[in-house]
């Protein structure tokens, strides 16, 4: 998508033309007792616009004159798991982001696709409404507290980490086994491995590179004059060399405390999960145009994450995407409580990140 506008002053200026109808609406959505996107769905039928949903997503389809050109899809969540102010905060967004495409469709030169996410399996149904593969980047917008409301961030890095499920068996010889000269307790063993293998993360890997070992069940096993124990659970790494590092200490661990014992062991691993980053080209191009627009004191670059981010993973394996973090309303640090509608933070949210993606768009 190529711009026709010259100036940051030229787009200030059509920005400030659709300021009045996005107060109304959230005004309107603030006051309605009916269901958010209930309200938000008459908005898009009356507006005349093509949309499609199941039960996971809603879909809009803003076309403009050139709609074999690459397109950009946004994606905002609406779930049960956020605060009210987040989402009168994300469809104010919305509302703003449409009226500016809409009153300026000659600036544009390709299709700009909404996602409202419902459920986790949003990526399927938006793959499914681009039967010809025309999208070239989703930008999946975050309602981050870590934020300002007149900001807007990126992580560089990866953001969702590696997974692996694992499964460890350790046998021990019977007392009744005749040639066994002692037996030993392998749930005791079991608990020891436990123990030793969940203090790896926090003493044997360095803390910037985050690494997770849960588990998920133990069961003993037995057969003819051998015992045992099967541990099963999960690893997640940031990077390879963190992974690397986990899976080597995991190995001598169990080694170290079973052959003392005269146990064996085998240690298995499955890849259920790759790691994601962002998308290295479209980040910088975030970056760049929204310093442009905003500032560059108004665009900051998160250096840790605060929340798991792997159902987004779906959409990273379909399309090149970004995660852009933008102002959230916390109920759960005092910022902001629910029952109490800050409708000038709200405004500040939904502004800046309006004036983000709309001067993406049109440098796309």
């Amino acid at each position: 998508m190529q711009s026709q506008t010259a100036t940051i002053e030229a787009f200030n200026y059509l920005l400030q033309e659709i300021q009045p109808e996005v107060q109304v609406f959230r005004n309107k959505i603030v006051n309605s007792e009916s269901d958010f996107l209930d309200f938000f769905k008459n908005f898009v039928k009356l507006e005349g616009l093509d949309f499609f949903e199941n039960d996971s997503s809603i879909v809009i389809k803003l076309n403009v004159s050139k709609p074999d050109n690459p397109h950009i899809a946004l994606k905002f969540s609406i779930s049960e798991v956020q605060t009210k102010n987040d989402d009168i905060a994300n469809l104010s967004t919305i509302i703003g982001i449409i009226s500016f495409v809409k009153n300026n469709p000659t600036l544009l030169a390709g299709n700009l696709i909404i996602l409202i996410e419902k459920l986790a399996s949003g990526s399927e149904f938006l793959y499914e409404n681009d039967p010809d593969h025309r999208i070239a980047l989703v930008v999946a917008l975050d309602n981050n507290p870590l934020v300002e409301s007149d900001s807007i961030a990126l992580k560089k890095g990866t953001l969702i980490p590696a997974q692996y499920d694992f499964r460890i068996g350790i046998s021990s010889a019977l007392a009744s086994d005749p040639k066994s000269v002692s037996s030993v307790d392998v749930i005791a063993l079991a608990a020891q491995v436990i123990t030793s293998l969940s203090q790896i993360p926090t003493r044997k890997i360095d803390p910037l590179h985050l690494t997770h070992v849960s588990f998920n069940d133990i069961n003993t096993t037995r057969k003819q004059f051998r015992q045992g124990v099967e541990i099963t659970g999960v690893i997640k790494a940031l990077n390879e060399t963190a992974w690397i590092r986990m899976k080597s200490i995991m190995e001598s661990t169990l080694a170290a405390i079973t052959k003392p014992n005269d146990c064996s062991y085998d240690f298995s691993l499955k890849s259920t999960e790759q790691i994601f980053q962002n998308d290295a080209e479209y980040s910088q191009f975030l970056f760049k145009r929204s310093k442009e627009v905003l500032g560059k004191t108004k665009v900051q670059s998160l250096e840790h994450l605060n929340k798991n981010f792997d159902r987004c993973s779906s959409f990273f394996r379909k399309f090149p995407t970004v995660i852009l973090h933008v102002g959230g309303l916390d109920s759960s640090n005092g910022r902001n409580p629910i029952s109490t509608l800050q409708l000038g933070e709200i405004d500040q949210i939904s502004t800046t990140t309006i004036k983000a993606i709309c001067w993406m768009i049109l440098k796309f």
